[in-house]
């Protein structure tokens, strides 16, 4: 939905928090809308610094700690990937609130993850079984509500 403004032209800005290291989607972005702006954040202290890119920027923060954003700055903000990192009550607490805080109003936000079912035949429904299983079983005894995607 927002592929229309991204080519308008006026000061359309995209934040990718938990970008990593490597800004893939943002440095692709930024190369295919340059009317845009785009912010990527993420927690590693290794991010992309060779870029060309006038209309993008990389910072480190943690959206645990806050981001270090004026309210209503952005017009889609985008969170990909990152549902193992957090608790049940960090996400509920901390990380949406923090997502829509920094949302401009009639903007949008997406939490993006792995769809569930999207595997080819037996043996990726086998080994995506069996990795649930340990996945679900490792980040319990983090505090992590695995199940919550789902």
């Amino acid at each position: 939905p927002i592929e229309q403004e991204l080519t308008k032209g006026k000061d359309f800005k995209v934040l990718d928090v938990g970008c990593g290291n490597s800004g893939t989607w943002l440095l692709q972005l930024s190369k295919d809308y340059p009317l845009a702006k785009f912010v990527g954040l993420d927690i590693s202290p290794t991010l992309p610094k060779n870029y060309s890119q006038d209309n993008l920027q990389f910072i480190q923060g943690d959206i645990l700690k806050g981001l270090p954003f004026e309210d209503d700055s952005f017009d889609f903000v985008h969170i990909r990937f990152l549902l193992m990192d957090f608790t049940e009550e960090q996400w509920e607490e901390i990380v949406v609130k923090e997502l829509v805080r920094v949302c401009k109003p009639g903007g949008w936000v997406e939490i993006s993850e792995i769809e569930e079912g999207k595997c080819l035949g037996p043996t990726c429904n086998r080994m995506t079984t069996f990795g649930k299983f340990i996945l679900k079983n490792f980040f319990f005894h983090r505090g992590i509500n695995f199940q919550i995607s789902f």
